[in-house]
């Protein structure tokens, strides 16, 4: 009588360990954050926190841009996002990058 316990205990297992990252947003599981220091990160100045933008280099940047409010950003509830630029890895929050174009919504 102990194997019916055993199996549904590893199938209760299996599929916790399986819907787990459905619990998460979607592709935050797999993602990793954006290196500054890439080369795709770096030809469009990616920074992490918008208020350290180079504003010598990137005369279009304006306080108030982040990539929050630009409209390449898909998600809108977390830290680290995926964005459309990156689509492998996951950008802050309160970063910036040249490509930013505001979003009509935010």
């Amino acid at each position: 009588m102990q194997e019916p316990k055993r199996r549904k205990f590893v199938k209760s297992a299996l599929l916790g360990a399986l819907g787990a990252p459905l619990l998460s947003e979607p592709g935050m599981a797999m993602a990793s954050k954006l290196n500054p220091a890439d080369p795709a990160a770096a030809a469009v100045g990616y920074v992490e926190n918008a208020s350290k933008v180079d504003a010598k280099r990137f005369p279009t940047y304006k306080p108030g841009q982040n990539c929050a409010n630009c409209s390449l950003i898909m998600l809108q509830y977390s830290p680290y996002r995926p964005c459309k630029l990156f689509p492998k890895n996951v950008v802050n929050a309160n970063g910036w990058c040249s490509a930013w174009v505001k979003n009509p919504l935010r």
